[in-house]
C-alpha cells in the first residue's frame, strides 16, 4: 500500500491489510458482506480492485472477459470506505481499464471504442468522445499491434491535477480485415479484426487532451506522418505538460516531444537513433521538482541511465559500464536514489542496484549469488520484495529492507521442494562460452547425464540395425511399402 509498510489481500471475500514485515492481517479494509449489490444475498465474486490514490475509495471488478494478451472488460463497482456504499460505475456494459482520477473524485474508462468520465459525487457518465466504431476508430484503447508490440491495453491517461486526460484514437480504417473463427459453441462464430501484416498500412494514430471542466478536446500535434509509431504517452510533473514518444516505422529512431495540452503544440526535446533498432523502454520518469528527467539509451552501446533537463540537455550518465540495465525498479527522490536491475555481473543473470542521482555510489543490494532477482519495490522504497531463482534451484521468495538490501524475512523458502528434488539424481546445469568464426562470444549451457563419465566419448559408438519393412498390405489393392 502507498505507505510501504502495509499489503491488501484479498482473503476469503475479505480485503484484509496485513503488515509487511511480518505478514500478519492488521485490520479488514472490506468485509465480504459489504460486497453485497442491492437486491443479492451473495457477495461479489471479485477478480480484482485498486484504490484511489488516499486509499479511501475502491474499484473492485468482477465477471472479466479477456479480449486479446492484454485487454479486457469488466463489471466495475466503486465502494467507499466511509460510507461502507458499493455502487456500479455504470449501467451501460462492461467497462476496460476503470481508473481513479488522482484526487479520487472521478473515474475514467472505456467501452465500445469510446472513452467515458464518471463523476463520482453524482454518479453521472459523460461520454469524452462518440466517434468510436468498431474495426474503424478506437478512442481510449490500444489497436491489436500496440497492445501486442508495444505492450499496453489501456489507452488513456490522468494529468496529475486530475484536471484533464490524454488519450489515443486509432484510425484504423485503412488497415487490412482478417478472418477467424470462434469455435466453443455448436456451430463457430465468424471474428473479423484489423490485422496489418508485414508492409501493410497500420493505423493512423493521433493523441488528444480532454479538459473535463471545461468539456473541451484539444489534439495534440504529433507531426505530418501518418506512418509511424506513438509507442508511450506520459504526463510530466509540470502542469500541462504532456509527453509523448514519436517513433519512425523502422524503428530505429525515436523521438521525446513535450507537448501543450492547452495548445497542442509539441516540441522534439530529445531524439535517440540506432543504425538498426530502438527498443522501446518504461525507463523515462520526470522528477518532482519539474526540472529533470530520467531517460534510457544504448547510444554508447549498452542501455544505461541518463539524466536530462526539460529542455533535453544532458546532465549526466547514470550508469556506464560494458553491462546494460534491464529496468528502473524504483526512484527515492527524497534521498536522490534511483534503484535498477543489470546484468553488471554477468549477462546470464539479473541482480538490483541503486545508484545516486549525481551517478555516483553505484551499490548492488540483497542477494549476492549468483542468478536472478525479480524485485517488486514499495513506493518509498522502504521494503521490496526478492524472487530469486538460479539454474537447478527452486525460486526463493524474501522481504529486504530498501536502503542495504538487508532481509527481513523469508516469505517462501520452497523447502517441501527442494526435499523432493533432493530424492532424484539430477544432471547438472553448466554454463559456458564460445566464439564463433566471427570472433563473437556466445553463452551456452548443457545439463549432462547424472552418471555422466568424461573419460568417455559422448553419445555412444553403438551400431543399430534398421527394422526390417512390413508386409505389403494384404487390402486390395495393395499399399506397397516405400
Amino acid at each position: 500500500m502507498r505507505d510501504g509498510r502495509y499489503y491488501s489481500a484479498l482473503s476469503e471475500g475479505n480485503l484484509v491489510q496485513s503488515d509487511v514485515t511480518t505478514g500478519k492481517p492488521v485490520s479488514t479494509l472490506v468485509s465480504a458482506q459489504d460486497l453485497r449489490v442491492v437486491g443479492s444475498n451473495e457477495p461479489l465474486a471479485v477478480d480484482g480492485y485498486s484504490f484511489n490514490a488516499d486509499e479511501q475509495k475502491i474499484l473492485f471488478w468482477t465477471a472479466e472477459e479477456p479480449i486479446y494478451r492484454r485487454s479486457s472488460k469488466a463489471n466495475y463497482f466503486v465502494f467507499d470506505r466511509a460510507t461502507k456504499k458499493l455502487a456500479p460505475l455504470s449501467a451501460g456494459g462492461k467497462q476496460s481499464y476503470a481508473t481513479f482520477s488522482p484526487d479520487g473524485k472521478r473515474v475514467a474508462f472505456a467501452r465500445d471504442n469510446n472513452l467515458f468520465v464518471v463523476d463520482l459525487a453524482t454518479m453521472q457518465e459523460k461520454a469524452v468522445t462518440t466517434d468510436g466504431v468498431v474495426n474503424k476508430i478506437i478512442n481510449g484503447s490500444a489497436d491489436w499491434v500496440y497492445e501486442e508490440e508495444f505492450s499496453f491495453a489501456q489507452g488513456f491517461f490522468w494529468s496529475p491535477d486530475s484536471r484533464q486526460v490524454a488519450f489515443y484514437t486509432f484510425d484504423e480504417s485503412q488497415v487490412p480485415e482478417y478472418n477467424m473463427q470462434e469455435w466453443g459453441a455448436l456451430y463457430p462464430k465468424d471474428y473479423r479484426y484489423k490485422y496489418p501484416k508485414a508492409g501493410e498500412k497500420n493505423s493512423v494514430v493521433s493523441v488528444s487532451v480532454h479538459d473535463v471542466a471545461a468539456g473541451r478536446t484539444t489534439k495534440m500535434d504529433v507531426g505530418p506522418e501518418a506512418d509511424q509509431y506513438i509507442p508511450r504517452v506520459l504526463w510530466t510533473k509540470t502542469p500541462n505538460l504532456l509527453s509523448i514518444q514519436r517513433m519512425n516505422r523502422l524503428q530505429n529512431k525515436l523521438e521525446l516531444l513535450h507537448a501543450d495540452a492547452a495548445t497542442g503544440k509539441t516540441q522534439v526535446v530529445l531524439t535517440d537513433t540506432d543504425p538498426a533498432y530502438v527498443d522501446v523502454a518504461d525507463d523515462l520518469r520526470y522528477l518532482n521538482d519539474g526540472k529533470q528527467f530520467i531517460f534510457s539509451s544504448e547510444k554508447d552501446g549498452y542501455r544505461h541511465l541518463y539524466l536530462y533537463d526539460m529542455k533535453g540537455k544532458l546532465a549526466r550518465q547514470l550508469t556506464k559500464g560494458n553491462w546494460e540495465i534491464g529496468a528502473i525498479e524504483g526512484l527515492d527522490e527524497k534521498n536522490g536514489q534511483v534503484y535498477f536491475t543489470s546484468t553488471e555481473a554477468s549477462p546470464l543473470q539479473r541482480h538490483l542496484y541503486r545508484v545516486s542521482l549525481k551517478g555516483k555510489g553505484k551499490s548492488r543490494l540483497g542477494e549476492t549469488g549468483a542468478g536472478t532477482d525479480v524485485v517488486n519495490i514499495s513506493p518509498d522504497t522502504r521494503y521490496y520484495l526478492n524472487y530469486h531463482s538460479a539454474a537447478g534451484e527452486p525460486t526463493t521468495v524474501s522481504l529486504r529492507n530498501g536502503q542495504d538490501g538487508k532481509l527481513v524475512k523469508v516469505l517462501e523458502d520452497n523447502a517441501a521442494l527442494r526435499q523432493t528434488l533432493s530424492q532424484y539424481n539430477m544432471g547438472k546445469v553448466e554454463f559456458f562460452d564460445f566464439k564463433t568464426s566471427e570472433g563473437t562470444t556466445l553463452n551456452g549451457w548443457m545439463i549432462k547425464p547424472a552418471n555422466f563419465d568424461p573419460s568417455k566419448k559422448y553419445p555412444c559408438s553403438c551400431t543399430y540395425t534398421a527394422a526390417p519393412a512390413p508386409k505389403p498390405c494384404s487390402i486390395t489393392p495393395a499399399v506397397a511399402w516405400p
